[in-house]
């Protein structure tokens, strides 16, 4: 089957698999994601229930999400809004990436600091075994 329009479902929807186009064919003007901390940092993650039925979920409120990612955003006739989570993704592997690099950094840092104090308790060492000689 394919649909060329939009479709609503109004309750839960299951699926095998669900697959996104990404092909780089289709796409232009591809460049890195630079500010995907700052998503990040401006996501608030929270615990709602849902007002029909009351079921209980976790996520994000849309209107929120659409301040600091608003093609992540859309909003239909009515003024509801709808949010692809899937374009949180990128933003939190960007997160991640850069955290990994600063993990990195503080793991060559803390080595540095390991061989540092090595260094001065070898020299407290033979301070205080040359003050005993005295």
């Amino acid at each position: 089957m394919t649909v060329s329009n939009n479709v609503t479902i109004g309750g839960d929807a299951t699926a095998d698999n669900y697959y996104h186009t990404s092909d780089r064919r289709l796409k232009s003007n591809i460049r890195p994601l630079e500010e995907g901390e700052s998503i990040v940092a401006g996501l608030r993650p929270v615990r709602f229930n849902w007002k029909k039925g009351d079921k209980p979920s976790i996520g994000f409120i849309a209107q929120e999400v659409e301040d600091v990612l608003p093609e992540a955003v859309i909003t239909d006739g009515n003024g509801f809004k709808a949010m692809d989570y899937d374009m949180l993704a990128a933003p939190m592997v960007a997160t991640l990436r850069a955290q990994q690099v600063q993990i990195a950094a503080q793991q060559q840092e803390l080595l540095y600091q390991r061989e540092q104090i090595r260094k001065l308790v070898t020299t407290v060492t033979d301070l205080t075994a040359q003050g005993r000689s005295q």
